[in-house]
């Protein structure tokens, strides 16, 4: 298999990759529509005004159970159907590898797939054999949103308390859930870590078992730069790096750090191979043998045994 070959498979999955967040973040942007709706109606209809101002004539339980029953009827809508594509874009994603480095090798990858399926799927908290969501799994737990409830609830207690108008009360939790152009409503702003970031790390980690299993051990950090690339990325962008080299990525000063890490000046989990250029990284590890590696690096350092 030529590099250009590979180049054609490697586009492909990476436009897919790009699709699928595309579409998930504007379902998103509904979803946070559908629950204002749900919460309008329901806040409307079950809490009293007096000259336009809303009134604490409810107890607060029948407040927080309106609100309960409004996220609800989005989970059990809207949110379930985003449940159900997040697991297929998943499920692509590894089928997207398996393409990749069959075609890469002359070697029948059935084992090979089935072993890093189940390990991702583990990983994913999906179940090995079927590959459906595990309760209390991480991909269940992203879904949690409790601290979305919690705000909710207290928008719509401080106007009460407050007997604000009910135009003015609705319109502050319209910011809140729906967002501004500047933040993302509230749906949004929980789960887009899971199409942005969780998107990115889990086809780096596919790739990654996969590289470990085929005995390979240099890739191509690809991708390309847009406008708000940082540093980090500018620096390694489609340039080819052993796993050896990649190891001392941490000890870069531009590798973007948590408070606690420049405060402590110790960089913590960090992976270089899934999460690179950290969070928001649109990069992807693309794995090659050696000798398309040197076609395109030709002072590549030996392999060391």
């Amino acid at each position: 298999m030529t590099l250009r070959e590979l180049d054609r498979l490697f586009l492909r999955a990476s436009k897919d990759l790009d699709a699928r967040q595309r579409a998930r973040i504007k379902e998103l942007k509904g979803l946070d529509r559908s629950l204002f709706n749900e919460l309008v109606r329901r806040i409307v209809a079950g809490l009293d005004t007096e000259d336009g101002r809303v009134k604490s004539g409810k107890g607060s339980a029948s407040i927080n159970r309106m609100i309960d029953l409004a996220f609800a009827t989005v989970e059990r809508g809207g949110l379930s159907d985003f449940r159900k594509s997040a697991v297929g874009d998943l499920s692509a994603l590894m089928k997207h590898g398996q393409d990749y480095f069959q075609a890469g090798t002359d070697k029948r990858l059935n084992e090979v797939t089935a072993r890093v399926n189940r390990t991702m799927r583990r990983r994913l908290g999906f179940d090995p054999l079927t590959g459906k969501p595990v309760e209390g799994g991480q991909f269940d737990r992203l879904f949690d949103n409790e601290p979305i409830r919690t705000e909710v609830k207290q928008v719509v207690s401080r106007g009460i308390t407050a007997k604000i108008p009910m135009a003015q009360m609705l319109k502050q939790l319209e910011v809140t859930v729906t967002g501004t152009k500047e933040s993302p409503g509230v749906l949004s702003k929980a789960l887009q870590h899971l199409v942005l970031d969780v998107y990115q790390q889990t086809d780096r980690a596919i790739n990654k078992e996969y590289g470990n299993r085929l005995k390979l051990d240099t890739f191509i950090y690809a991708g390309g730069l847009i406008e708000t690339s940082r540093e980090f990325c500018k620096k390694r962008n489609n340039q080819v790096f052993t796993e050896e080299e990649a190891a001392k990525w941490k000890d870069d000063p531009t590798l973007p750090r948590s408070k606690k890490e420049k405060d402590s000046g110790v960089v913590s989990g960090y992976d270089p191979l899934v999460d690179m250029g950290r969070f928001n990284c649109r990069h992807r590890t693309r794995y090659i043998s050696r000798e398309l590696a040197r076609e395109l690096r030709p002072d590549l350092p030996d392999k060391r045994d």
